[in-house]
């Protein structure tokens, strides 16, 4: 959420690196925000964010809720629910049909 209207060029180059940095890297939610910013702040690149190290661009951004980590179960654990869930459907069907 922003305190206040920001460009939506600049949300994205805030809001990619924030989801980044928790889906990919695992940061908590206020360390991927503040890593997010700092991105912002250490452009030099003129032509891809003009005036984007202006407090005004990146200071908008407040995090709200939990600032811990978020709680991700691993791919493998979703495969073996899936798995699961089909054998008892397969048992169940086979047991009713007899």
């Amino acid at each position: 959420m922003t305190n206040w209207k920001v460009d939506d060029s600049y949300s994205e180059k805030v809001m990619i690196p924030f989801y980044q940095n928790i889906i990919k890297r695992g940061y908590a939610k206020a360390d991927a925000l503040h890593r997010a910013k700092l991105a912002i702040i250490r452009t030099q690149n003129e032509r891809q964010l003009p005036h984007g190290q202006h407090p005004f661009f990146w200071a908008a951004y407040s995090l709200y809720g939990d600032p811990g980590v978020s709680r991700r179960l691993p791919m493998y654990w979703m495969g073996f629910v899936i798995l699961a869930g089909l054998l008892i459907t397969f048992w169940r069907v086979k047991k009713y049909r007899k």
